[in-house]
């Protein structure tokens, strides 16, 4: 068999457009999914502070104010969770693919695999950095394959950092849910309930941050790993 023809059986690199597509619009529908879940607690910390005054003109307009937040409520669950599936799939796919081109192409200073690129995702304490790291060093090896010198750019560090933030943000939000008994149905404790509120908002804002940063990160990648794969190779 000849060289060239061992180059065509050998895995090719693919294509990276249409999955960083996929990853934009599913980013976006998080970013104001977050934005619907961020809004509802407003709406809830309203009607819960009515009720508790009895700022209502009736009994009907308690039981439709009652089943307005519910509704909303509903509704920005199912919202937050299908699209934070979306992003979870997409952005593990376009993860996936970036590396194993890269592995593939058999670029010289990439020394990651495929595979381990998803895996610090879920590796304790390692996953506090290691994505980052792992998007930087694919960010390095597609602008500059010879050489892998070219920096990585802040919105990188950004958008894993404003994640993990966003991750802190939520769990304290989640504290402050609890304590106001709002779990159990009915918060008891409004102040509580509107620091969670507070904190939810500064959640959404944090993960609009994150997924703003990614849609600029990985349409940067898939455009280069799409021009730079697309070049005919050197003959041998």
């Amino acid at each position: 068999m000849s060289t060239s023809d061992t180059a065509r059986s050998a895995p090719q690199p693919k294509r990276l457009g249409w999955l960083r597509t996929c990853l934009l619009w599913a980013l976006i529908a998080d970013i104001l999914a977050e934005a619907g879940v961020a809004a509802t607690g407003w709406r809830m910390l309203d009607y819960f502070s009515r009720r508790e005054t009895g700022d209502f003109a009736s009994h009907a307009d308690a039981v439709n104010a009652t089943h307005e937040v519910q509704l909303l409520f509903d509704a920005s669950a199912i919202a937050s969770t299908l699209a934070s599936l979306a992003c979870l799939i997409f952005y593990g796919w376009f993860l996936f693919r970036a590396a194993a081109n890269l592995v593939k192409a058999n670029v010289r200073h990439f020394n990651g695999t495929a595979i381990g690129a998803l895996a610090g995702h879920v590796i304790p304490v390692v996953s506090l950095y290691k994505p980052a790291l792992t998007m930087a060093a694919i960010w390095r090896n597609t602008l500059d394959p010879a050489q892998a010198k070219v920096r990585a750019p802040a919105t990188v560090w950004i958008w894993w950092m404003a994640w993990n933030l966003a991750n802190l943000v939520w769990m304290v939000a989640t504290l402050f849910q609890v304590t106001s008994g709002a779990n159990r149905g009915a918060p008891t404790d409004l102040d509580a309930y509107a620091w969670s509120v507070w904190l939810q908002t500064a959640e959404a804002a944090l993960l609009a941050l994150s997924a703003g940063c990614l849609i600029l990160v990985s349409t940067t990648i898939a455009r280069a790993q799409d021009e730079l794969f697309a070049r005919p190779s050197p003959p041998a």
